[in-house]
């Protein structure tokens, strides 16, 4: 079993990430698994974003790319334990 720990996240991502999880009738930590996966299968980060954010109606590349971007930040703060 893995331990996660998030840290140094700033409040803007969380609240990104909240209304992201919102948006698509996701919990929270069903949201961030999507990105915890990416972390340790070391795929792609844009890919899997374009298909989660893809579920939404009229979103373009920025957002993809901006979503992306805060992603990026957060794997940096995430540290896997076994």
């Amino acid at each position: 079993m893995k331990t996660v720990l998030l840290k140094n996240v700033p409040e803007e991502d969380w609240i990104s990430f909240k209304t992201e999880a919102a948006a698509h009738n996701m919990k929270l930590a069903q949201f961030l698994s999507y990105v915890l996966r990416d972390h340790t299968e070391k795929t792609h980060v844009k890919e899997r974003w374009a298909r989660i954010l893809s579920w939404r109606s009229g979103e373009g590349k920025a957002t993809i790319s901006k979503m992306a971007k805060k992603i990026n930040k957060l794997r940096h703060s995430i540290k896997l334990e076994r």
